[in-house]
């Protein structure tokens, strides 16, 4: 099932570099700079996603991060964020049991 999916993941990628869910494996996790934090954090705040007392992210494309909160700091939750939308969405189980946790 992974394969499949990962292979439909391919087919919305472009000629020029990796799909979403591509870059969410394999892309390095960083603290949000001040704009990203504020930004992130109105998100967070206006979708009640309450787990966040700590978050990383990656960036997916220029309206999409890849959000890893942590309420204790060794439990990670996962979600995309669309900036453009103020929506934060699950990932599927077969993506989130690939992204290594920020630390």
């Amino acid at each position: 099932m992974l394969t499949l999916f990962l292979s439909r993941g391919c087919e919305n990628s472009d000629a020029y570099g990796p799909s979403i869910y591509q870059k969410a494996i394999v892309y390095d996790w960083r603290g949000p700079n001040s704009d990203e934090f504020f930004t992130l954090g109105k998100i967070i705040l206006e979708n009640d996603f309450k787990v966040c007392g700590e978050y990383q992210i990656k960036k997916l494309s220029e309206f999409e991060y890849l959000l890893g909160c942590t309420p204790d700091g060794s439990t990670w939750y996962y979600r995309t964020v669309d900036v453009t939308k103020r929506k934060l969405y699950f990932l599927p189980l077969s993506i989130t049991d690939q992204i290594k946790a920020p630390r």
